[in-house]
């Protein structure tokens, strides 16, 4: 690999994460209190991209897995839980996301996840080769995949060396072809196409309640227009949100504006605090700067502060 094919960084913000690798289209909010850090890993050597998220708090991921590629994820290290479209998923499945599907997941505190993506040529002549019955290139739903333990392992351990590699600088071509090897075995294990996350009723009112709110959010809402919109009583709704999100809607969407905000002045798009805060519905500076300092563990003063210091000005910000 050369050297920009490999990248690894640790942040004090999901903004500059999500930014820090090229071509991802997927958003984060932190959805747990107090400072955040990230450590982003990344590598490619064709047809695979690699990333390694470790993230200290509980994030919503979502967004758009580019076309032409297929996505997997898996957790980095035994004994972790994420909830990948309702439904939770551990150490032993891989998550197969088809390039173009949309994703939502929740990964909860101290998440480490590692994302392999693979072009679709590629991994349509893998599945062709090892005889799995997963339906690539003709896309298809996203999958919960179950290959043995022991084959999930034995993935699990080659791309913690393709890392270890990477970061040593030793020759690494080993270390990709067991990704390879690996890979094909965990597919030519499988008996099924996978199970497709059921979406229940309480999670599909979320899913619908979560699009109508990041179309509105700039904008005063009630839990009654959301009601209204998704058709269901307020009882349920809160209920629903707490069983998927662990929040209620009105926290939840106090904590994706906050995110809003610091994401404004992480990457360099606000020309002042009170800019970005009235922009996205903080009327009271007085509560916002309380509210900002008691979930991100930091006054706005300072993100805005230290933004500066990097030399992100209004409109000098990271893409994305």
């Amino acid at each position: 690999m050369t050297a920009k094919a490999v990248s690894h960084t640790c942040f004090d913000s999901l903004c500059r994460a999500a930014d820090a690798v090229p071509g991802l289209r997927i958003d984060f909010a932190q959805l747990g209190g107090g400072r955040c850090g990230v450590e982003v890993f990344s590598a490619r050597r064709a047809p695979y991209h690699f990333t390694q998220w470790r993230v200290e708090k509980s994030v919503r991921r979502h967004g758009v897995i580019p076309s032409g590629r297929v996505a997997l994820a898996l957790h980095a290290e035994p004994g972790l839980t994420s909830n990948a479209h309702g439904e939770s998923f551990g150490c032993g499945e891989i998550v197969l996301t088809p390039g173009g599907t949309r994703i939502d997941s929740v990964s909860f505190a101290q998440t480490n996840l590692f994302g392999l993506s693979v072009e679709e040529d590629a991994f349509a002549a893998m599945v062709k080769a090892t005889g799995c019955p997963v339906a690539i290139p003709n896309q298809g739903p996203i999958r919960l995949l179950s290959p043995p333990d022991a084959l999930v392992a034995r993935l699990r351990a080659a791309l913690w060396a393709v890392r270890e590699a990477a970061l040593t600088g030793r020759g690494d071509d080993a270390a990709w072809q067991a990704v390879a090897g690996s890979l094909g075995a965990c597919l030519a294990a499988l008996d099924t196409p996978g199970r497709v996350p059921v979406e229940s009723p309480r999670r599909r009112v979320v899913r619908r309640s979560l699009g109508y709110i990041g179309e509105n959010l700039a904008s005063p809402l009630k839990l009654s227009d959301i009601c209204r919109i998704v058709g269901v009583s307020e009882r349920t709704l809160i209920y629903a949100f707490k069983e998927h999100l662990g929040l209620t809607p009105k926290a939840y969407m106090n904590i994706c504006r906050l995110n809003m905000v610091r994401r404004e002045m992480e990457c360099g798009r606000a020309s002042s605090i009170t800019d970005a805060a009235t922009r996205w519905g903080f009327w009271h500076m007085g509560q916002f700067s309380a509210d900002y300092k008691r979930f991100f563990g930091e006054l706005p003063s300072h993100t805005l502060s230290r933004a500066r210091g990097r030399g992100l000005g209004p409109g000098q910000g990271l893409s994305g």
